[in-house]
């Protein structure tokens, strides 16, 4: 009884210490998944990706919870767990990779538990209690929880291929990968005609139907088509047989954003626009922007498709400007001030709220820091400067 005793208290401990790092675990977690899950790696859907990462911390504290209280299986899966076998499904994701996730998961959380007991001071004998009661534990909640999964999936996977959006959505995936349908056929679907001028967007909000109604009265678009990705994103298109004029004004009801392609013709236009909206939604859609067009992020999608090579770029380019302290803030402010105002120290102290003289001192220690003419790789800093917005924008994503 007293080897139990202590056992308890040793999970309780642990576990305790694991919930106060839950955050990175779950990183590391999500990491790994994607480090060995080809599926994850290769999707392009933000959302799937940021749910996953959301699914892993809901994993990860609730059996951490249950092992420092009382070591119980779950009745039910985390909110946050059930919405990824949702979208999994929807998206088509397999089944065994959503599973294998879970695997990886259960794999990294024994490798730390293993670490943490051995590194605990405890008899050979209670630490053998304590590895047996850990991992006999993180099996049942794995198993238990992978049942969960299987049933949540299969369930959406199948009312969803019987209903209408799930074709319309299979078909337009279809079309996006490259197949060529059938005009007359995909029209009945859809409700649409991709022989149109089209105009992609990416709607984030509540009111997809609503978003997409409105930008469509506000360009005179009397097509559209939208299909729903999550609960709060949808893919949209509007469709003229005129071309498109330009877009001004225009703002979406509060709580919405809207990311724009370029207008593009026909069934390469519908794809094109589609892709550009997609990529300004990858780099743009933690701007806070209400709207952004394609065009105003278009440096950006094309350069951060690898953010480890984008993350060394802006290492090289910024290199003593690169810090995370107010007084780099500051100077990598007044470059981009600067740059922005053509070069002209007075319009860039106008734009920033100080004196002309303060520029010109703080230029001097960036040049100082950079070690050569700000002048000398305008461009390279100038894109340096905006990557590292980017490089921040993604990692609150997953913050």
């Amino acid at each position: 009884m007293a080897v139990e005793s202590r056992a308890d208290r040793q999970l309780s401990e642990i576990a305790g210490a694991f919930l106060g790092e839950v955050e990175g675990l779950a990183q590391e977690m999500f990491a790994d998944i994607q480090a060995h899950a080809a599926e994850w790696e290769q999707t392009d859907v933000p959302e799937l990706r940021d749910t996953l990462y959301a699914s892993c911390l809901a994993n990860i504290r609730a059996g951490l919870e249950r092992i420092s209280r009382d070591r119980t299986v779950p009745t039910e899966l985390p909110p946050d767990a059930r919405q990824l076998a949702l979208l999994s499904a929807r998206l088509d994701v397999p089944l065994a990779a959503l599973l294998r996730s879970y695997r990886i998961g259960h794999a990294l959380m024994s490798r730390r538990w293993y670490r943490a007991v051995e590194a605990a001071p405890l008899s050979a004998e209670d630490r053998v209690v304590v590895l047996d009661a850990a991992f006999g534990y993180l099996f049942e909640y794995v198993d238990r929880v992978s049942s969960f999964v299987t049933d949540v999936y299969t369930s959406e996977r199948d009312d969803r291929l019987r209903s209408r959006e799930q074709r319309r959505l299979q078909l337009v995936r279809s079309i996006l990968e490259g197949v060529d349908p059938n005009y007359a056929d995909s029209f009945q679907v859809l409700d649409y005609d991709l022989r149109l001028q089209h105009l992609a967007c990416v709607v984030v909000g509540n009111h997809h139907e609503r978003a997409v109604s409105a930008l469509a009265s506000a360009l005179g678009a009397p097509h559209r088509l939208t299909v729903s990705i999550t609960d709060d994103v949808a893919w949209g298109w509007l469709g003229r047989t005129r071309p498109f004029e330009a877009l001004s004004g225009f703002e979406p009801q509060p709580g919405t954003a809207i990311v724009l392609g370029d207008p593009a013709g026909h069934l390469d236009g519908f794809r094109r626009s589609h892709l550009q909206a997609r990529d300004a939604h990858r780099v743009g859609s933690a701007s806070g922007k209400a709207v952004t067009r394609y065009g105003e992020v278009a440096l950006e999608a094309l350069v951060t498709e690898d953010l480890g090579r984008v993350r060394d770029f802006v290492l090289r380019e910024l290199h003593g400007l690169d810090g995370s302290d107010s007084r780099s803030v500051t100077l990598r402010e007044t470059l981009q001030a600067y740059f922005a105002a053509e070069q002209q120290a007075s319009a860039a102290a106008a734009r920033l709220g100080v004196h002309e003289h303060t520029v010109a001192y703080r230029l001097r220690t960036i040049e100082e820091r950079l070690g050569q003419p700000v002048t000398a790789r305008r461009a390279e800093l100038e894109t340096a400067l905006r990557m590292r917005f980017v490089l921040e924008a993604q990692s609150d994503r997953t913050n």
